[in-house]
């Protein structure tokens, strides 16, 4: 069984990217999420817009 991304052969490498806003209470609000493939995308609290896999080198 793979778990989260460990275990993983080198060739089956992925990103994955969540963007977090403070929240009403002082926690994390997950914001955006995206994996290799996906595109991350958000308007607050910045504007941003990219696929995780182009982190990987």
């Amino acid at each position: 069984m793979l778990h989260a991304g460990r275990d993983l052969p080198p060739a089956a490498a992925r990103a994955a990217v969540e963007l977090f806003a403070l929240g009403k209470f002082g926690g994390y609000d997950t914001v955006a999420r995206a994996v290799s493939g996906e595109r991350l995308r958000a308007d607050a609290p910045f504007p941003i817009d990219f696929d995780p896999a182009e982190l990987l080198p």
